[in-house]
């Protein structure tokens, strides 16, 4: 054999090199070169099997290269963080969605409502539209309303029979005995009609005026909405006015012309963003005609109680 070609293993016919003593594959002896032990394989094929390739450095740095460069199947990183993101914003719109909803029934806080509505009525309208699209809310509310009016009229009424001031001395004196003489029942129903038909009246003329310029407009948010402007005039007229005339009678005049322009630029506000009337020349003149029947109404309804009480009727 020739030595540059090396030495095969008699046992498992692995090519060594010439100068090796044993077999790198198995570790058999080597017979020495030119001996007769020495075996050469059976055949081509055991050969080639049995050679192991010797790489050159440029191919070893190809495929260190190739180990360092991340292959393509393994680029799903980006996609997987983005398709998490996506769902925890989903699940986070859900959970946000649901705690809405369960806010939203049936925990309409109506004393809450009123003493906000004093304050900022269109930001505490636009809060709570969606309970007041639901009319037991509606009612719960006007009821409330109507009902702590009325008592206060009956105290206030109750208050001018008991309180006598002289006109010359000014000198307060108190008749207990007259309140057996006060119409409990006729200032009760009286007090119920005038603030229940206001409400009433504001919502409805506004709904007729509503379809009249083709505005597409629930008669229940109009509810909503005049019964939230109300409530500033409510304040003014019948709380403010006879606790500061009181003191000073053009003071309770005051209020209740603070309370009236209060209730009047917050419906006008609230209906505006209701109905959406683009045109101001439209908007100026729905509202003076709205206005206009409305305290058409208000007079005629005051004028007839008035008239009735001097009446005794």
């Amino acid at each position: 054999m020739d030595e540059k070609k090396g030495l095969f293993c008699p046992n498992c016919g692995m090519l060594n090199a010439s100068s090796s003593k044993f077999c790198i594959k198995c570790g058999t002896d080597l017979p020495k070169p030119g001996s007769e032990e020495e075996v050469k394989p059976e055949s081509e094929d055991i050969k080639h099997q049995d050679i192991i390739p010797i790489k050159t450095e440029d191919e070893k740095s190809e495929n260190l290269q190739e180990s360092v460069e991340p292959k393509e199947e393994h680029k799903t990183e980006q996609p997987l963080t983005n398709s998490l993101s996506a769902l925890q914003e989903t699940a986070a719109s859900v959970v946000s969605d649901l705690y809405q909803l369960n806010n939203s029934d049936g925990k309409f806080n109506y004393f809450k409502y009123i003493a906000g509505v004093l304050l900022r009525p269109y930001d505490k309208y636009v809060s709570e539209e969606k309970n007041l699209s639901d009319i037991k809310n509606l009612s719960i509310l006007g009821g409330i309303i109507v009902g702590i009016l009325t008592l206060v009229r009956l105290l206030t009424t109750m208050l001018s029979y008991v309180r006598i001031k002289s006109v010359l001395s000014n000198e307060i004196t108190w008749a207990w005995d007259n309140l057996i003489e006060v119409p409990y029942f006729k200032t009760f129903f009286i007090s119920v009609f005038m603030y229940a038909g206001i409400i009433l009246a504001v919502a409805g003329v506004y709904y007729l005026g509503g379809m009249i310029i083709k505005r597409d407009i629930k008669f229940i948010k109009l509810l909503g909405i005049s019964l939230t402007a109300f409530i500033p005039y409510a304040a003014g007229t019948a709380i403010l006015y006879p606790l500061l005339s009181m003191i000073y009678v053009p003071l309770g005049l005051v209020a209740i012309m603070i309370g009236v322009l209060y209730s009047v630029l917050s419906l006008i506000e609230l209906i505006n963003d209701s109905m959406s009337i683009d045109i101001r020349g439209i908007r100026i003149y729905f509202h003076l005609a709205c206005l206009s029947i409305i305290m058409t109404i208000a007079v005629f309804i005051v004028y007839k109680i008035v008239l009735a009480s001097l009446l005794g009727l």
